[in-house]
């Protein structure tokens, strides 16, 4: 009975005609932040501040009130930006050393600017542990004081939302049961999606994490001190020391977990690291709603602004512009923001700008965790980030949509365009947690983030992304945009958001969800149907 009532009060939100969304708008917003002049909006830089004038002029023209902090249109976040000194870093395995970059990485320590950590090596399979699935990879192994290797990814048959936050959490599992260090172990699967290589090329770009309001740095897993990738030939030797075949245990992905053991060497791995504080910024603008009650629930669209700023020269070119990543998605929170602002909701809906998504999610972060209305107001959040459109869309996957009744708003929406809605087609790359929605869903409000589909010509549109263009120089404006397919994109987000707004019932989680019982226990469910 109570999921026929939610479900009937979620389709029955008022049905106002749709606003027209613009081709040419969407296209003047992607032509503005993807431009040569911004030099790839990196996280604190030049480029990424006038980006954050640019939607801030975008937002106040469309009549949004500012909605930042002490009555600004800003939430600055600090960061930690840190670099490892080149030729400095390296990993010792079994006496023989390896600096970073020949078959080994080493990444920016958060934690010690100088690392010089040695330790015996213990295997646990993909490092998972999850009472609920039936996967304690952990089982019978001593991990205190030890270095531990990981396979990426997880195995098979794992419904793919769960194994995402599994693998998320993966530096956590190591760290509770005493690991100071990890190694991840580049395999076969792994080699065909990223080749090695490719890893090394942007390897010496800065890390960043989130400060805490203290200044010190967010720990997210206290203890773990150190780390390295191995490549799968680095790797292979690893085993072989142990009289292991790692290519055989790298086939072992059909069943739930890989049984670990020890290694009989030590690995060492030293690195220098230099720190700086940077300050970037949330863009936070408001559309207040017109009823007198439903309005003080907010429902969050957001965006990440930031890209990955200049790196490597590919085919002459260093600047790395990020067109549909994610200035498409910011082009979309702004053409919604104005459409929003033309016809208020009963709901007040909340417009964010992050920054700094491309570094682990920490504008994200640091909005859902302080954000700057009471958070307890924040009934839904929807996130756009990287539409493809170079293509006509048939479809779309609503990441999240599954674990609350956000899904049935995503459904309605998407049938009033004649949209179709798939599940996620490429679970392998973990996307659940890989985006700003993700941020949200641990602050227990439901989330979800919609992505362009795999029908018709979206399979070999998001095939030719991947391999050629995504965190590349040619995400530019070369692209062949289909950008009346913006337009498209900007409205079905705008349906999606008008209903969650004007419902009598905000969003719940479903009974029994994996992500709900586990981010808001406390918090009223629905059935599922």
């Amino acid at each position: 009975m109570r999921t026929s009532i939610l479900l009937a009060a979620m389709l029955a939100a008022p049905a106002m005609a749709a606003p027209q969304f613009s081709a040419e708008a969407f296209k003047a917003h992607v032509g503005f932040l993807a431009d040569d002049l911004l030099a790839g909006r990196d996280t604190g830089s030049p480029g990424h501040e006038i980006a954050t004038r640019y939607v801030v002029a975008q937002f106040a023209a469309a009549g949004l009130a500012p909605a930042g902090v002490d009555g600004s249109w800003y939430q600055p976040v600090a960061l930690r930006e840190a670099r490892v000194v080149p030729g400095s870093a390296s990993v010792t395995i079994g006496g023989k050393t390896r600096a970073s970059g020949d078959g080994v990485l080493v990444g920016p320590n958060m934690a010690q600017e100088s690392l010089a950590l040695e330790a015996p090596v213990v295997f646990a399979g993909h490092c998972l542990f999850e009472p609920s699935l039936g996967i304690d990879d952990f089982k019978g192994l001593d991990l205190k004081g030890k270095f531990v290797a990981c396979l990426p990814g997880f195995p098979k048959g794992l419904p793919s939302e769960a194994a995402a936050f599994l693998t998320d959490q993966r530096p956590r599992f190591v760290a509770a049961r005493g690991g100071i260090g990890m190694l991840a172990l580049w395999t076969r699967g792994d080699e065909a999606r990223r080749p090695f290589a490719k890893l090394v090329q942007s390897s010496d770009q800065p890390r960043m994490q989130r400060l805490n309001p203290d200044g010190s740095v967010f720990e997210f897993a206290p203890g773990l001190r150190g780390g390295a990738l191995l490549s799968g030939d680095v790797a292979r030797a690893l085993f072989a020391s142990a009289g292991r075949n790692f290519d055989k245990i790298d086939a072992d992905g059909e069943i739930k977990s890989v049984r670990g053991f020890d290694l009989p060497v030590r690995v060492a791995v030293a690195s220098q690291t230099r720190w700086r504080t940077i300050t970037s910024h949330n863009v936070v603008g408001m559309v207040k709603g017109t009823d007198p009650e439903l309005s003080k629930q907010v429902v969050v669209l957001g965006g990440h602004l930031d890209h990955v700023g200049t790196g490597a020269e590919v085919k002459g070119d260093s600047i790395y512009n990020g067109a549909l990543d994610n200035a498409a998605g910011a082009a979309t929170l702004m053409e919604v923001a104005k459409a929003t602002a033309a016809n208020p909701p009963k709901r007040s809906v909340l417009f964010v700008a992050a920054t700094a998504e491309e570094k682990g999610l920490l504008g994200a972060e640091a909005f859902a965790a302080n954000p700057t209305v009471d958070k307890a107001r924040i009934v839904s959040m929807i996130d756009l980030d990287m539409p493809i459109l170079t293509y006509d869309f048939i479809d779309v996957t609503p990441y999240g949509a599954d674990h609350s009744t956000i899904g049935d708003a995503v459904k309605a929406a998407a049938a009033d365009m004649g949209v179709a809605v798939a599940p996620d087609p490429m679970p392998e790359e973990t996307i659940f947690v890989r985006s700003d929605h993700y941020a949200f869903v641990q602050q227990g409000i439901p989330a979800i983030m919609l992505s362009t589909g795999f029908g018709g010509e979206g399979k070999k549109a998001w095939g030719d992304f991947f391999a050629n263009n995504y965190h590349q120089p040619s995400d530019d404006m070369a692209l062949p945009i289909h950008w009346n397919q913006g337009a498209r994109f900007a409205e079905l987000n705008w349906r999606i958001m008008d209903r969650l707004a004007n419902a009598a019932t905000p969003p719940r989680w479903y009974k029994a969800d994996f992500f709900g019982d586990r981010f808001a226990p406390t918090a009223e469910k629905a059935a599922k149907p």
